[in-house]
């Protein structure tokens, strides 16, 4: 017999589910992205303390524009490497994120089809349109978001190829500057 309810009550429990994995997953990240700036902040520490050092032992001008210029280059490596580690661990959050989400709605696109088939079959003789109707409209609208979901990991692989295409060109340029 058909239970016009029990698609609800599945929905509410993937619901349920898929809250309790993200913030799992959110929980994580954060402790992933708060061990990295603890890390960094660390080895910027470190080596301000010997660059305060160094520069507290200098007497000569020369050698104090110097420990400048290196002081000036091991920052913009630091910095550049920072970047470099926080989009990392963005990129993987967010490749994480994506495929949680695809997982999610597959699931979710399985459950209303499986849903409006289950009804149609019960609708009353005289509304095989409506019924066929409301199968195209399910049909186009899992269709529409799964092409704009593949447009968007196409977008974000291109983002991607691009801020690593420029970060040699961004570590050049640190060093000139430097």
């Amino acid at each position: 017999m058909y239970k016009p309810i029990q698609p609800f009550v599945q929905f509410g429990e993937s619901a349920l589910e898929n809250a309790a994995r993200f913030a799992s997953f959110a929980l994580g990240q954060t402790e992933r992205f708060t061990d990295f700036n603890l890390r960094s902040a660390r080895a910027t520490l470190t080596e301000g303390t010997d660059a305060a050092r160094e520069v507290a032992g200098t007497t000569d001008s020369q050698k104090l524009a110097a420990a400048r210029g290196r002081m000036t280059e091991a920052g913009s490596r630091q910095a550049l490497a920072y970047t470099r580690g926080a989009y990392d661990l963005a990129l993987d959050a967010q490749v994480a994120l994506s495929a949680h989400a695809d997982e999610s709605f597959e699931a979710y696109a399985k459950s209303v089809t499986t849903f409006v088939e289950d009804a149609t079959k019960q609708a009353p003789a005289g509304t095989e349109a409506a019924t066929n109707a409301l199968k195209a409209s399910v049909a186009a609208s899992i269709a529409a978001f799964s092409q704009i979901s593949k447009a968007m990991r196409q977008l974000i692989n291109v983002g991607d190829a691009s801020v690593r295409a420029a970060s040699p060109s961004a570590a050049s340029f640190a060093k000139v500057k430097a």
